[in-house]
């Protein structure tokens, strides 16, 4: 039977939830299905649960495979997927018994690339909807361009909204696909990416799409139980995500024909997630009135010995990140004007003690590239090694 929707279903630890997501899947009431578990390393009983359940379903194909991710999970899935139509369900979440039958149904009656629908957010008391605000029917390239593109990651450009205003959710689990476009979207993702892993495909699929059609039905159910704020793991981990976020999708998007719409949404998105991460983390918003600074991660690693050279606003901001986050085993604050940041209560150091201390890099905090390689020379001059030097634009957004 050839499968006219694959369906991938990403395990990790969820042993308590999997066999509820697997008996709404595989009681789909669209029979010609085929059934992807991928089962990341899980070391409770999530994988032995996905083995039961495909001896008695043959529609079903196991992946047991070392952890590496939810981005890569999915990758893995959708190399073995088979059928014009895949989607994701994730392995802690159910799904209403028609859910691809109508997504399916939708699709070949409009040839869509892409068919979304609404979904519920179960939390223990309370239950959200939660569906996309273009309202329910067909969407040809002109109406995206007119009608999505511009609201994709918020409905208006000065505000910060929620996603109930967002045009298209970029949940890719209440959405069905192309596979051959899919393939173009999901297997670039950068791996780093542990959160915003949905809208780092959603969002440039749907760039790429000339029919998108939405359904008001809610046919998911999201499982609100995960400690997933964006501070529930690994702080550093955080900021690394959001650091290759950021790259990816600029890179992405400056890559396509939209790159003056979406750049400055991805901005404010960007800007959002840091601002929100850092009020958590540092308990105020001193440093966050006028621009985002981020510690440059993709180029640090946890418990390497750092130094911050300059103490300006971006010296501040990646000093205080620094030291919230714990994960460094040293940090050293240096300014050639440190005395006028002590008396202001910053323990900043005098240049001089670059020189007897030992340290893995230093990270040259500021804003222009051409003051970063005037200090960079001067740096290099006093006996600091290139190789240990750093900077990078700090930058993600001016408020």
């Amino acid at each position: 039977m050839q499968p006219k929707v694959s369906i991938i279903i990403t395990a990790y630890n969820i042993e308590k939830y999997l066999s509820q997501c697997l008996d709404s899947v595989t009681a789909q009431t669209l029979k010609e299905i085929e059934i992807i578990c991928v089962n990341d390393g899980s070391t409770d009983s999530s994988g032995e649960i996905i083995n039961t359940f495909a001896k008695n379903d043959k529609r079903i194909i196991v992946v047991h495979q070392a952890n590496r991710g939810l981005v890569n999970a999915r990758k893995v899935g959708l190399r073995y997927a088979n059928a014009e139509y895949v989607g994701y369900v994730d392995g802690d979440d159910w799904i209403r018994s028609d859910m691809y039958e109508k997504l399916y149904s939708a699709a070949i009656r409009s040839n869509a690339d892409i068919v979304s629908c609404g979904y519920y957010r179960e939390y223990d008391n309370e239950i959200i909807i939660e569906r996309d605000q273009l309202g329910e029917g067909y969407y040809s390239k002109n109406q995206m361009e007119q009608f999505v593109y511009p609201f994709m990651f918020h409905c208006n450009e000065l505000e910060y909204n929620s996603i109930l205003d967002r045009k298209v959710t970029a949940s890719i689990w209440s959405k069905l696909f192309r596979r051959s476009k899919l393939m173009n979207h999901q297997m670039p993702v950068d791996e780093k990416i542990t959160f915003g892993e949905d809208s780092a495909v959603v969002y440039p699929y749907l760039l790429d799409s000339d029919v998108l059609f939405v359904l008001n039905e809610c046919l998911y159910h999201y499982r609100s139980r995960r400690t997933g704020s964006i501070m529930n793991s690994s702080n550093l981990n955080f900021f690394r995500s959001i650091d290759a976020l950021y790259s990816y999708l600029y890179k992405t998007f400056m890559n396509s024909d939209y790159a003056e719409i979406m750049i400055p949404q991805l901005n404010a998105y960007i800007d959002r997630k840091i601002f929100t991460a850092s009020k958590y983390l540092f308990g105020s918003e001193a440093y966050l009135q006028t621009k985002s600074y981020i510690l440059p991660f993709d180029e640090i690693e946890k418990g390497d010995r750092i130094i911050i050279y300059a103490a300006g606003q971006v010296g501040c901001y990646y000093y205080r990140q620094a030291v919230t986050l714990s994960c460094f085993s040293k940090v050293l604050w240096v300014d050639k004007d440190a005395e006028k940041y002590r008396k202001l209560g910053f323990p900043v150091q005098d240049i001089e003690s670059i020189s007897g201390s030992v340290y893995d890099k230093l990270i040259i905090a500021v804003e222009r590239e051409q003051l970063a390689n005037h200090i960079k020379k001067e740096l290099l001059q006093l006996g600091v090694p290139e190789e240990k030097i750093i900077w990078k634009n700090p930058m993600l957004k001016t408020v």
